[in-house]
């Protein structure tokens, strides 16, 4: 009797191992599919890898980037092919505002790499922004001046000025030169082709005109003589804001130290 009764409770055991592994493998996917809902709209980290936002930012912190605050987005990109897919974005009480650290999908990238990078927000849509003599103006009135310049022997570089594009806005395809409106076209996910004729078609269609869809942002760097933003590859478009940053929760120097010291520093 014991001997039986002893091989039915081992038989019993092993018939419920594969309900508990049906169990882990459904706990497991439960888990995986809210941290990817986490990365993708709430919340993600970022790596800082140049100094362009001195002294915001350092070289090897890394930052947590608040992805809820303009309101969560669906990926913008195909992941793996880097192919630009049509995004929905919900709604936000909260739009970005002058003087935010922003975090953003590179708008030029040829490369399909889509890399994220990390400016302060200085014009908005129909801003119109300039700098002279290393002071950076927003129609009109001076902002901030270049204090965090890595050569503050260079001269001073003076830019603009220029109009930050809005929604809205109509582009004349006839007379405002290419090089101007074809990169808006271009990152707001259409395609441009100059005709035999020495006219344009957008998406296949010959256009003279064309009605922005999206709003545009003009960002720079905090370490203005030692970045590459808006001056050099233009305007970020809404769509590929990401979110904003918040704080450093990671830091190494280039030697791989770790800087304890920035660990929880805030993003302003």
């Amino acid at each position: 009797m014991d001997d039986h009764s002893s091989g039915k409770g081992t038989e019993a055991h092993r018939s419920k191992w594969p309900g508990r592994l049906c169990e882990l493998a459904e706990i497991l996917a439960i888990t995986v599919a809210i941290a990817l809902a986490v990365k993708l709209f709430v919340i993600d980290a970022v790596h800082v890898p140049s100094a362009s936002m001195e002294k915001t930012l350092q070289a090897g912190d890394f930052i947590l980037v608040n992805k809820l605050i303009y309101g969560p987005r669906t990926p913008l990109f195909m992941p793996v092919t880097g192919r630009r897919i049509p995004s929905l974005r919900c709604p936000s009480p909260v739009f970005p505002r002058v003087n935010d650290v922003l975090v953003f999908s590179f708008p030029d990238d040829s490369a399909g790499t889509h890399p994220t990078y990390v400016k302060r927000l200085i014009g908005l849509p129909g801003d119109t922004v300039e700098i002279r003599d290393g002071t950076v103006i927003v129609n009109g009135t001076a902002r901030m001046r270049a204090a965090h310049a890595r050569w503050p022997s260079r001269p001073p570089l003076d830019y603009g000025p220029v109009v930050v594009p809005r929604r809205g806005d109509v582009l004349d395809l006839r007379t405002d030169p290419p090089e101007h409106w074809e990169p808006l076209v271009r990152r707001e996910g259409h395609s441009v082709m100059r005709t035999s004729a020495g006219k344009f078609s957008i998406d296949g269609r010959e256009a003279q005109q064309y009605r922005l869809e999206e709003d545009h942002y003009f960002v720079l760097g905090d370490n203005i003589d030692n970045s590459s933003d808006s001056r050099s590859w233009g305007f970020v478009p809404f769509d590929h804001i990401l979110g904003q940053a918040m704080f450093v929760y990671w830091s190494r120097d280039s030697s791989g130290n770790v800087r304890w010291k920035r660990l929880g520093t805030l993003v302003r």
